[in-house]
């Protein structure tokens, strides 16, 4: 990354927010110029997809792309395809040699990309535009840049002449050999998969290792190619400085990858590309409906040609075909020679119709993100036969959801295929588990295409939102891992020594809930414990469960600080046992609280005391051992607590069997966060939460960061340990139980851009 200079900017915040609120200024008219950098089909629907949802608000846009669909209202097009190299019906055996191997893929990759990029800027109309600039500032023809992100950098060049900010659309999950360039944040590959792994997530040695491999492999290859290519037959747009996105699309949602950190300018979008269902040609609804044992539903996309398959592996698809009782629908691009009457064949089918019909019992795919998305939102089961890229890691998804079973096709057998065929259709648990899949990808705050409106909007509000950009994009490749590795090492080691080993939550950010197509959820029944007796730390737990009662949710909190009770809302008021931190002394408090080494010093004895006072309240400790009752006499659904460094959680929820949601009302302590999320976090680009700095900008200020982190681990953990062995209390030999989320009291404007989990 040194060599080729790509360092980077990260930008934007995590969290989704309401599209249309009454205090958010309006943008309208933004005149959007959008590039196709790549000739595939199913890249393209990703970016007709955010295209779409920008014209339908009323924003105009002018795209350049090998795929025309037509011009319409808003939306002007400007053919690429007869001068863009466009990639469909592939062969497949060459396709999987080419693609399918980590090492011929990087090998061809920055010729691929170079190939691509420069039918884009030989394109006459584009080449005028890029020359002729975007004129004055009362002739502007644009107001924002919308590319897919290429490995190769051809997008600066285009936002420098223009002088425009610029929106990355990436169709497939974060590619991770590049994504310290885009957003300056590089995941761990123990723990997040390379994109064209094998396993969605590393869960052995060897998958970490073979994943740590990959990763370094590809950040390699790609680097050494890129500077070669610059050095031997340099492309005018190599030499542009670089223009670092504004905002990320990424084509993913927490179904179909797993969790795991990232910067906030990453916008998950996953299923963009969903059209509303249309009615199928009478000639398919007509064999879908008079298949008495439902339908399979048998297609590669539209990138690989079927009728490429190996002789002998179409044989054995036809021979299992043939002897199953359901009706097939087969995507073959010609002819088919002793097809079995069961099945249909044709060059292209409304794949997104099919799978919404009630009858198709199958998807058998090769894993691509598009048809992924159609067949959980459709809640059809998967039978997958990964080829190439991300689609390994894509099916393992759908494998790790238990709706998919895998199998290679260059192994089948007429009796594997059928055995798998038989085990989806005819065991309920692949459908029951497919249908609870659609409905949590449903189940979101706002759609992606009001997401993609709102945060499209942003950008131009904000003059590109310099604000949001994270500080390892300001850091080189040395500063930014010299204190990391060596800290996370040091914590690793710590967590081992207690036990603590911890597990990654859900999402950490939860965003509104009100949307017309979210399942309603009525009359959650809600325990929260406030552990903290400081009114700042109730005031935040406060504003959440209003926000609760206020939507119809029932709450009853036990709290040093009463308010009264109100509609669905009960206290149990804890004042008089409970230790209140009001009206301190100032000298008092600084020299307690101001010096870490004080501070940490007293925190665990701190911590102690409030569980201590909450579990020796009498109707607390009663509904502990009472219990929570069976699923028909439940007293509470959820529990919201405030989370502590000495864990009192857990004991809470094993003994009433609930999920739990922690408040945190100051930034992530960083400190914690390894056994709260998974993660820990850079101490090079993230300030420890009682650091004098927001952001450590220099090595002694880095130095001190990574010192204070390393300080507060040990001395939190041995203090534990200490009273764990010396002082016992009940909580403490609790299972962990990990929190579903977490609520953060922190904002983009309050706290520096960071990778969180999500």
């Amino acid at each position: 990354m040194m060599v080729s200079g790509l360092y980077t900017s990260a930008v934007l915040t995590l969290v989704l927010l309401i599209a249309a609120c009454r205090w958010v200024l309006p943008v309208e008219n933004v005149r959007i110029l959008a590039v196709q950098t790549v000739g595939a089909k199913s890249h393209w629907n990703f970016m007709r997809g955010v295209l779409r949802s920008l014209t339908d608000a009323g924003h105009n846009v002018t795209v350049f792309t090998p795929f025309p669909d037509g011009d319409r209202e808003n939306y002007t097009e400007v053919d690429m395809s007869k001068e863009f190299p466009v990639k469909t019906n592939v062969n497949l055996k060459r396709a999987m040699e080419i693609y399918g191997r980590p090492v011929t893929y990087f090998y061809v990759l920055t010729d691929l990309d170079s190939m691509y990029c420069d039918a884009v800027y030989k394109n006459r109309q584009l080449d005028r535009l890029v020359h002729g600039g975007d004129g004055s500032d009362f002739e502007k023809k644009f107001d924002l840049i919308i590319m897919e992100s290429r490995n190769l950098d051809c997008t600066s060049y285009l936002a420098n002449a223009l002088n425009l900010p610029i929106i990355f659309t990436m169709p497939s999950p974060m590619m991770t050999a590049a994504e310290r360039s885009f957003t300056g944040h590089m995941s761990n590959p123990a723990t997040v998969s390379h994109y064209l792994a094998l396993q969605a997530v590393p869960k052995t040695f060897v998958q970490r290792f073979v994943n740590a491999a990959l990763l370094a492999y590809s950040t390699l290859r790609t680097t050494y190619d890129g500077w070669i290519m610059n050095m031997t037959n340099p492309r005018r747009y190599q030499s542009s400085p670089k223009v670092n996105p504004s905002i990320i699309f990424l084509n993913t949602n927490h179904i179909t990858e797993a969790s795991r950190p990232v910067v906030p300018n990453v916008i998950e979008i996953g299923g963009i590309h969903l059209k509303p269902k249309n009615k199928l040609p009478d000639d398919i609804l007509e064999f879908i409906e008079g298949a008495p044992n439902g339908v399979i539903y048998f297609t590669f996309g539209s990138t690989v040609k079927l009728t490429t398959l190996p002789i002998h592996i179409e044989k054995i698809f036809k021979q299992a075909f043939s002897n199953v009782s359901q009706r097939v629908l087969w995507k073959y691009e010609s002819e088919m020679k002793d097809k079995p009457e069961n099945v249909m064949i044709k060059k292209w089918f409304p794949q997104r119709d099919i799978l919404l019909h009630p009858k198709v019992k199958l998807f058998i795919s090769h894993g691509g993100l598009s048809g992924v998305y159609e067949a959980i939102d459709g809640g059809v089961p998967v039978l997958g036969f990964p080829l190439f890229y991300d689609q390994s890691r894509n099916i393992d998804n759908l494998v790790n959801s238990r709706m998919a079973i895998a199998l290679d096709l260059m192994t089948v057998t007429e009796e594997t295929l059928l055995n798998a065929i038989s085990k989806i259709i005819n065991s309920q648990n692949y459908s029951i588990n497919a249908k609870i899949a659609s409905e949590r990808f449903r189940d979101r705050p706002i759609t992606p295409q009001q997401s993609v409106v709102y945060w499209t909007e942003y950008v131009i509000r904000h003059k590109g939102a310099p604000h949001l950009k994270y500080q390892g994009l300001n850091l080189t490749c040395y500063q930014l891992n010299l204190l990391k590795y060596s800290t996370q090492n040091f914590i690793t080691t710590t967590m081992m020594v207690s036990g603590l080993y911890t597990s990654a939550v859900l999402t950490l950010v939860l965003l509104i809930a009100a949307c017309r197509w979210v399942l309603p959820v009525e009359n959650v029944r809600i325990l929260a414990v406030q552990t903290v007796g400081a009114k700042s730390h109730w005031n935040f737990m406060r504003g959440v469960l209003r926000s609760l009662t206020d939507v119809g949710h029932n709450v009853t909190v036990f709290t040093p600080f009463p308010d009264g009770d109100r509609e669905n809302y009960t206290e149990v008021d804890m004042s008089k046992e409970f230790p209140v931190k009001t009206n301190l002394n100032l000298k008092q408090a600084m020299e307690i609280y101001g010096r870490p080494v004080t501070y940490f010093y007293m925190l665990t004895a701190s911590d102690s005391k409030y569980c201590d006072t909450v579990y020796k309240n009498r109707q607390f400790d009663q509904l502990v051992h009472d219990g929570n009752g069976g699923n028909s006499e439940r007293k509470f659904d959820l529990i919201i607590m405030e989370t502590r460094n000495l864990d009192c959680t857990s004991y809470l929820a094993n003994a009433l069997n609930l999920p739990i949601i922690f408040t945190m009302p100051s930034p992530m302590k960083t400190f914690t966060e390894r056994s709260l999320t998974g993660h820990v976090s850079n101490p090079a680009t993230v300030s420890h939460y009682l650091a004098l700095q927001a952001v450590p900008k220099t090595f002694i200020q880095r130095f001190v960061n990574a010192a204070l982190l390393a300080y507060s681990t040990l001395r939190t953990t041995y203090d534990g340990w200490i009273m764990n062995m010396t002082n016992p209390r009940r909580y403490q030999s609790s299972p962990k139980v990990n929190p579903s989320i977490i609520f953060l009291n922190t904002n983009h404007i309050t706290e520096a851009s960071r990778p969180v989990v999500q």
